[in-house]
């Protein structure tokens, strides 16, 4: 909110009457920041959303190969030791979780605030004043270093200044998909809710997409209730010389891995399949769309009958593998 300097009336001396003030904005409080300063959300590149200098205060850093369209990996190092920081994640503030606190206000209305502390990475959120989030999540490549937690989480605190700076100065970076590329599409789109509420039971109401619509999720998060994502990520071309990935299957008349995990608590099956290299990949990373179906473990269906039947249903509205 932008305060005024108001000039108040001065009587004057022998003077009856009162001289006229005039407001005047006061330059030091800025502007409400908010998700307008990022422009097209879908198409922002997240290795561009923090300042160049961001880490130069804490150590050399440099970025990772690329694992997602949502998020940037860049290694940091501390004393000698390298911290990976995950950085750029835009979520409705709704999604984060209930118990997180203040650490501090930034100008424009933006709040740095974190998760509860525990032993695990240590993750920060930058709150734009109108709700959008932005993730970073700080933990030591190795798990033996001597690092302690403030070291951990003053690399994501530092991340998250450097993408309110770039926010600032309107330097946040973006790029052009080629027109096959699945970021021009929005995952919810591919799937009749109606059809996944029939084979699934999940009610089509409780949808939710991501702010930069490359996740998808039917269901609440979590794993105590089923849920249904469909994403669009980057990851390698699959070389797999231990016969531990199962052969391609054809789903809809595009080749698709199958891969089902699970434990006594719950069962997960994803099934992917590539499309073009990733224009922003530094190690020649391809476009990915998977399907990930998540039932508790008293679930007594098949995740991967149900991960078939969704990617059945949404691969016939991509664009064609590899093609134009």
């Amino acid at each position: 909110m932008v305060r005024f300097a108001v000039l108040l009336p001065l009587l004057l001396a022998g003077c009856g009457g009162a001289v006229a003030g005039t407001a005047v904005p006061d330059a030091s409080v800025a502007a409400p920041l908010t998700r307008a300063v990022f422009g097209d959300l879908r198409s922002i590149d997240p290795c561009g959303m923090t300042a160049p200098d961001t880490f130069a205060g804490i150590g050399p850093a440099r970025t990772l190969a690329r694992t997602s369209m949502d998020d940037c990996t860049f290694a940091v190092t501390v004393q000698g030791q390298n911290v990976e920081i995950r950085i750029g994640l835009l979520l409705p503030e709704s999604e984060l979780a209930e118990d997180v606190t203040d650490v501090r206000s930034l100008p424009g209305n933006v709040r740095l605030v974190q998760k509860p502390e525990t032993d695990e990475a240590c993750e920060r959120y930058l709150v734009l004043s109108d709700g959008l989030a932005v993730s970073a999540v700080a933990d030591p490549q190795n798990s033996s270093v001597s690092l302690d937690r403030a070291q951990v989480c003053g690399v994501a605190e530092a991340g998250l200044t450097g993408v309110h700076r770039a926010a600032t100065a309107g330097t946040i970076t973006h790029w052009d998909p080629a027109p096959n590329s699945f970021v021009r599409l929005s995952p919810c789109s591919l799937v009749p809710g109606a059809e996944l509420a029939r084979r699934t039971g999940i009610a089509e109401k409780d949808t939710t997409l991501l702010p930069a619509e490359h996740q998808c999720r039917w269901g609440p998060a979590g794993s105590e209730q089923a849920n249904v994502q469909l994403d669009f990520f980057v990851g390698k071309v699959v070389n797999d010389t231990t016969g531990t990935i199962p052969a391609p299957e054809d789903v809809a008349g595009r080749p698709t891995i199958v891969l089902l995990s699970q434990s006594d608590s719950v069962k997960v099956c994803n099934a992917y399949t590539d499309n073009i290299p990733y224009q922003l990949g530094i190690e020649d990373e391809i476009e990915r769309a998977a399907v990930r179906v998540l039932l508790p473990g008293s679930d007594e269906r098949d995740p991967c009958a149900i991960a078939r039947d969704t990617a059945a249903l949404a691969w016939p509205r991509l664009p064609a593998a590899g093609g134009n």
